[in-house]
């Protein structure tokens, strides 16, 4: 799960396609056509397609944790790690609850389980370099069978920067957005969402500079990923609904 982060920090160079017009607008705006594209994308990929993606990730921690009727499967009396895998670290927090709120053991048959999770990550290369970071909290309620449903949000930074090989030109692009998660239902057998929903507010900030001149573009855009018995659909500021790859 750990390298499979460098893909989804990778990806982030898909955005390198966007419009670069002339143009210098002051305020952000929706998005143009290629834009979507870029920003479908990079969604796609660092939400749900990758294998690092947080709903993937989502689907993996609730078959590791709560795969069957029984105590949450952690070490006992540990609820929180750090994991550091080359230049990526992730911290783990985990809460086991009773359907009341109240605090219990994790071997105890927890109804609910809280999680809070993040990673930083970091990828240098000649005259160019990407940097992530995620942050959220999710609700993992038991359901009958072989199901948990999450609820929770998250927060996605990544920035990469660029430099021209004679340093007269640099350009730096940030992508942000901000999820909320909507009764998802992951089948813990199959480690995929089989309902429910993610809503996402995005922000992409350009930067080029070049002498004398720096430019500055800013896009913003909403956008719902929906799911459906293993199938996703992602929509992008109320642009053509698309499938995206599942682990099916």
């Amino acid at each position: 799960m750990m390298r499979s982060m460098a893909l989804t920090l990778c990806a982030f160079f898909l955005l390198g396609g966007c419009s670069d017009d002339d143009t210098t607008p002051s305020d952000s705006r929706p998005p143009t056509e290629t834009e979507r594209a870029d920003l479908e994308a990079a969604l796609a990929h660092t939400a749900v397609e990758g294998d690092g993606a947080t709903v993937r990730v989502m689907g993996d921690l609730s078959g590791l944790l709560i795969d069957r009727p029984g105590p949450v499967h952690v070490v006992p009396g540990v609820t929180s790690q750090t994991l550091r895998f080359g230049p990526w670290s992730w911290s783990l927090e985990i809460t086991c609850l009773t359907a009341a709120g109240g605090v219990v053991e994790c071997q105890a048959e927890p109804e609910v389980v809280e999680v809070t999770l993040a990673w930083t990550g970091q990828v240098t290369l000649p005259r160019r370099s990407v940097e992530g970071r995620y942050q959220g909290s999710w609700q993992l309620t038991r359901l009958a069978g072989e199901r948990v449903v999450i609820d929770g949000d998250g927060e996605l930074w990544i920035e990469g920067a660029f430099d021209s090989a004679s340093g007269a030109n640099s350009k730096t692009t940030l992508l942000n957005w901000v999820a909320v998660y909507d009764d998802i239902v992951v089948d813990t057998a199959r480690r995929d969402p089989v309902d429910g929903s993610a809503s996402y507010a995005i922000r992409i900030e350009r930067e080029h500079e070049t002498p004398g001149r720096t430019r500055v573009d800013v896009t913003e855009a909403r956008a719902v990923v929906e799911f459906d018995d293993g199938r996703a659909w992602l929509t992008v500021a109320d642009g053509e609904r698309r499938r995206l790859q599942t682990r099916e």
